[in-house]
């Protein structure tokens, strides 16, 4: 058997009986995760906008877009909520990208249209999360091609294939047909043109991921076949995706620690609704707001280190532009320093307050410029970019403070009631306090659920 097949009879063959507690745990707090990151884009214009066009693609069916009242079939379900998931820019990461938008999108729409059991789902977010890292990283450009293409993107279908077909109880020779079909609908490799335009269309393409591996994993359940070895040879997914190499090397040897390295246990939660390489810098400003007592009208100038270039502009362009910004997120964070999905409300966005305090944010004199490159290259060795933020005062006291790993990283984890707080913020304006600890109940005993439908029934307004 080739890669494809052998990720295919791993993921096929998955049980809940496999998994150690802790992963078990871990695809809870994954699933808890981007449920509420979902749930937190309903009420921003851009959430209105998915909702709409998800009604209009799916009709009436059997599958809550979370948050609210509306039921669509599967895919157009898949669809909404894995877009609605990144309109903030809160989900998790895992090395190359976003899993969980289209991995637990997935099993839950078909879990809903199914009425699966709890286990169901969580065997299929863990089975998509390990094989989708092995693929991505397996995938992954030369330096010199990063600086032109880098397709995000383009790996996340796997994802929703993947727990799709665990959930629809895909056989291997299936699974290999949904993971070949899934490479095949997979969107370009934009993330640089994303990066330089600022257009939310990266927002909507976290739907179309998740859209693209429901329908892979429909295909085959209704008889597709072939695509069987979609990964490997000279004409593999690695081509396609418009990378110039493929690690097969690391990719045989990571299909070796099948099930004994969980990569799903690496996961990065996101502690702010922004930009993973933003985090670090709210990081330092919330501690140095509570150690101090600043407040926004305290401060007479904020600066930053390293700076890098996709992250020191702001030009007013949307939800996308904002969340990319260090200038915008440490400007709202100081203003609303309780984080929520309100931050990237358009009156915040051109908030003249807002505005007023961004022109107070800038690099510190001297500082390096970083990669975004290199510091994904640090990430996947295991480092990161160290960070530094200064607050002086209008009455000219300086405050500094440094950090390394974000809070979230696995190596400066989020406990449980961290991941709890931050869901009931995310949240809170659509479900309420009440409403959102009902559904961390139920995700906390989801392996307990008859059908994942007594979940997905709590995530409504």
């Amino acid at each position: 058997m080739g890669a494809t097949e052998i990720l295919a009879a791993y993921a096929a063959d998955l049980s809940y009986d496999d998994l150690p507690p802790e992963v078990v745990h871990q695809a809870k707090r994954v699933i808890l995760d981007l449920i509420g990151c979902s749930v937190s884009g309903v009420e921003l214009p851009l959430g209105a906008a998915i909702i709409e066009e998800a009604r209009e693609l799916g009709g009436t069916g059997p599958s809550r877009i979370l948050g609210t009242e509306h039921r669509v079939s599967a895919a157009a379900a898949a669809y909404a909520n894995g877009a609605l998931s990144d309109v903030a820019d809160w989900n998790d990461m895992l090395y190359v990208g976003h899993p969980a938008t289209a991995a637990v999108s997935a099993a839950l729409a078909l879990g809903e249209r199914d009425q699966a059991p709890g286990r169901s789902v969580i065997e299929g977010v863990v089975a998509a999360y390990e094989v989708f890292g092995r693929i991505g990283m397996a995938v992954q450009p030369s330096e010199k091609r990063h600086e032109s293409l880098w397709g995000m993107l383009t790996w996340i279908p796997f994802n929703a294939a993947i727990a799709g077909g665990k959930v629809l109880e895909l056989d291997p020779r299936a699974m290999a047909t949904a993971i070949g079909a899934a490479g095949a609908y997979a969107p370009l490799g934009g993330c640089h043109k994303y990066v330089e335009t600022r257009s939310d269309v990266y927002h909507y393409n976290h739907g179309m991921t998740a859209m693209a591996g429901v329908l892979a994993a429909l295909n085959s359940k209704r008889g597709l076949t072939g695509m069987n070895t979609f990964l490997e040879g000279d004409t593999g997914f690695w081509v396609l995706a418009g990378s110039d190499q493929c690690d097969f090397d690391g990719l045989d040897a990571s299909l070796a620690d099948l099930g004994s390295r969980w990569w799903i246990l690496e996961t990065l939660f996101k502690r702010w609704p922004a930009n993973l390489w933003v985090q670090s810098y709210l990081d330092i400003l919330d501690d140095l707001v509570r150690q101090h007592g600043i407040t926004a009208d305290d401060v007479a100038e904020i600066r930053f280190s390293p700076s890098m270039e996709m992250l020191a502009t702001y030009q007013g362009r949307g939800a996308m532009d904002a969340a990319f910004s260090v200038l915008y997120a440490l400007a709202i964070a100081l203003i609303e320093p309780d984080a929520t999905a309100a931050w990237y409300a358009d009156e915040r966005l051109h908030d003249p307050a807002v505005l007023d305090l961004i022109d107070r944010v800038k690099p510190r004199d001297g500082a390096a410029n970083a990669s975004l490159i290199h510091e994904f290259r640090n990430y996947w060795a295991g480092s990161w970019m160290p960070t530094q933020v200064e607050v002086v005062t209008r009455t000219g006291s300086s405050h500094q403070g440094y950090a390394t790993f974000p809070r979230g990283h696995a190596a400066n984890p989020m406990t449980d009631d961290d991941l709890v707080d931050k869901f009931r913020r995310a949240t809170g304006a659509t479900l309420g306090r009440t409403g959102a600890d009902r559904v961390a109940e139920a995700v906390w005993a989801l392996d307990q659920l008859a059908s994942v439908t007594e979940l997905t029934e709590l995530i409504g307004p």
